[in-house]
């Protein structure tokens, strides 16, 4: 129960944290639209108290390490070039922070090709230090932004479409350095090759095309 995770660094924080690597920062926010408190570098797992929160900490760390251990295949999808940092020491968020008193301790920044390579590659390092036969899957997200912290400069379109080419090189250049990393093009059948594959809301994938996808998942990936 990692929470909902959307960028390179946060990727490159969970083997930080898993391992050992990073002390991760013992913030909680209140999530005003779902009513329950939240660490906001574990966005969407609630707690109805602070107290819970930190109690979990511990054991969500080691669950973490855990599952980075024994697990023989990881998949990563890339959704977002921008992300929150927090000033202190670094640390980053997969969104925005939910409550003024965080904005104030965040900063937004929009992320380079080389510092998402560079994030991949140390998470990928760090894995194959404790679990050196893992696999690794990237994919990159066809979701579109719904809003961008350069909302004052430039268009939610034009921010989303160079948050996915961004991402898109990344991710090549990711899988071309490597051993072990294999792309699979859910970004590319969305975009190219299904028929009407968005849902009545034109950010989300409708069903008919999930399926679709992970067909040629199976064909790609799956044996027996």
């Amino acid at each position: 129960r990692w929470g909902i995770i959307f960028n390179t660094p946060s990727f490159k924080q969970l083997v930080e944290k898993a391992f050992g690597h990073r002390e991760m920062p013992h913030l909680a926010e209140f999530h005003t639209l779902g009513e329950y408190w939240q660490d906001p570098f574990r966005e969407n797992i609630p707690y109805s108290s602070v107290e819970e929160l930190d109690a979990d900490r511990e054991a969500h760390i080691k669950a973490c390490r855990d599952a980075f251990l024994k697990c023989e295949v990881f998949i990563i999808t890339l959704g977002l070039n921008e992300c929150w940092e927090f000033l202190p020491d670094g640390t980053v968020s997969s969104r925005n922070p939910k409550t003024s008193p965080h904005f104030a301790l965040f900063r937004h920044r929009v992320l380079t090709v080389e510092e998402n390579i560079a994030n991949l590659q140390k998470f990928l390092d760090i894995l194959r230090n404790y679990n050196p036969n893992v696999k690794i899957i990237v994919t990159v997200s066809p979701v579109p932004f719904i809003a961008t912290g350069l909302a004052a400069t430039t268009h939610v379109v034009t921010a989303n479409a160079h948050s996915k080419a961004v991402l898109r090189v990344a991710a090549e250049n990711f899988v071309s350095n490597n051993e072990g990393i294999h792309y699979f093009p859910s970004f590319e059948m969305v975009m190219h090759c299904l028929k009407d594959p968005w849902d009545a809301d034109q950010r989300h994938i409708n069903p008919d095309a999930v399926k679709k996808i992970m067909k040629l998942f199976e064909e790609m990936y799956v044996a027996e």
